[in-house]
């Protein structure tokens, strides 16, 4: 990879491998920083190259595939302690055009928030809020109505950095 960082998204869209967002710290000045690159690997070729990056620096958010895009939502733009500032911003990028496009935005800032698709609709689970309250909500991403809607299930228990993925349940027998 390009440079060491932490707290970035990663996921795999049409054999390569993106690593988007994170902190890294400057050589020149030592300080950390949030960052919007966009670092693809291409693992035929053995190599890493930066795309475009995203409009909002953003570090511990969700990021998952729907429909041959990647998107990216929620997030900490600033890096601080105890939440910094954080963002409800969606962003969509095409790899056929190497762009980023903001689509709607989550119904409330958050970071620490779990994302995952099910090839239907993006869900955004939990998170902090910038109070430093976790959320026990569930949230689910229509893209083709550009919506976000609260499902009525959510946790029991607030939930911060989880993890989330589908379980396709196996075919039905003949």
């Amino acid at each position: 990879m390009v440079s060491a960082r932490k707290s970035v998204r990663a996921a795999t869209l049409k054999g390569h491998i993106y690593v988007v967002g994170g902190i890294v710290r400057s050589a020149a000045s030592g300080q950390t920083e949030v960052v919007a690159d966009n670092l693809r690997f291409n693992p035929s070729l053995n190599s890493w190259m930066t795309v475009s990056s995203m409009a909002t620096p953003r570090e511990s958010f969700g990021l998952a595939v729907l429909n041959d895009y990647l998107y990216a939502a929620g997030g900490n733009t600033y890096g601080g302690v105890n939440g910094g500032q954080l963002t409800a911003s969606v962003e969509r990028y095409d790899p056929s055009s190497d762009s980023w496009t903001e689509v709607q935005s989550l119904p409330n800032g958050r970071y620490m928030n779990g994302m995952a698709s099910n090839g239907e609709a993006l869900y955004v689970a939990g998170g902090w809020n910038v109070a430093g309250v976790a959320y026990t909500d569930i949230l689910r991403y229509d893209a083709l109505a550009n919506q976000w809607q609260s499902l009525p299930q959510s946790f029991t228990l607030s939930r911060v950095a989880a993890g989330v993925c589908f379980l396709n349940p196996p075919p039905s027998p003949p």
